[in-house]
């Protein structure tokens, strides 16, 4: 009898299992490779919203440096506010803290350059998001606050809670991410912070972030119309998988300078 191949969460446990047991085994640079994770992160968040940009770009708005962004310009604020947000994320991640709504609208206003001050029920949109693929239906506005209460682990993220605890710890990063696009509750930005929201469960659960790059586009825009639920955890366990295997073999942006 042929064995089944193996999954893309049975891999990618593989793949974790192996590096911790070797990590005694070799020095790693930390810092570079964080550098590395998050020009990786950064560039596919930009790319998937078709926003092109090199590594250079963002490392002169991080660093200061003049470049091809000023601070009047929105990707400037962009590029600034999503490393903003994968540091809190990272900080809430080693704490082991899952996304709840709260840090929704913590990372819409740090993404955006917003006050710390403004509201939530001010960051809500009133009407359809502007990011969401034609076809794709979303609660009507006055129903967010309502299903925002539901985004939490305790209820499954919408998803229901017994469902929610039979599935891989993966495969609820991605019902963490298919909630976050389903609601849209932003007027903008909605699948960056359900990307964003995703990889916090991610790293509050020991797994790596989930990394889609700019040839994910067209699938992330379709997938998230897609009616069955399991092609959408599939493809997210891939790119997760995917995304751990580039960055654990030293390859990603920095090559690209």
């Amino acid at each position: 009898m042929v064995a089944a191949p193996l999954t893309s969460t049975e891999l990618l446990d593989l793949c974790l299992a192996e590096d911790f047991l070797q990590q005694g085994e070799r020095e790693v640079d930390l810092l570079q490779a964080r550098r590395r994770r998050d020009l990786y992160w950064v560039l596919g968040l930009l790319g998937c919203r078709g926003i092109r940009v090199v590594p250079s770009d963002l490392e002169a708005v991080w660093k200061g440096r003049p470049g091809r962004f000023r601070p009047e310009h929105r990707e400037y604020v962009w590029i600034r506010g999503l490393r903003r947000a994968i540091d809190r994320i990272e900080r809430a991640g080693e704490k082991g803290l899952p996304p709840v709504r709260e840090d929704l609208f913590d990372l819409f206003r740090l993404v955006e350059g917003r006050e710390e001050e403004s509201l939530p029920a001010s960051l809500l949109r009133r009407e359809e998001p502007w990011d969401a693929p034609g076809g794709s239906v979303h609660p009507e506005p006055e129903l967010l606050d309502l299903c925002l209460a539901e985004f939490r682990p305790e209820r499954g993220y919408g998803e229901g809670g017994r469902r929610y605890r039979a599935l891989h710890p993966v495969h609820r990063a991605a019902v963490v991410c298919r909630s976050v696009l389903h609601l849209s509750p932003f007027p903008d930005l909605n699948a960056w912070i359900a990307i964003l929201a995703a990889s916090q469960h991610l790293l509050a659960t020991g797994y790596p972030p989930f990394l889609p790059q700019v040839a994910d586009r067209p699938t992330l825009r379709t997938i998230r119309k897609a009616r069955r639920e399991d092609a959408f955890l599939e493809w997210f366990a891939d790119l997760v998988l995917v995304g751990y295997r580039c960055l654990a073999r030293g390859a990603g942006p920095t090559a690209w300078d």
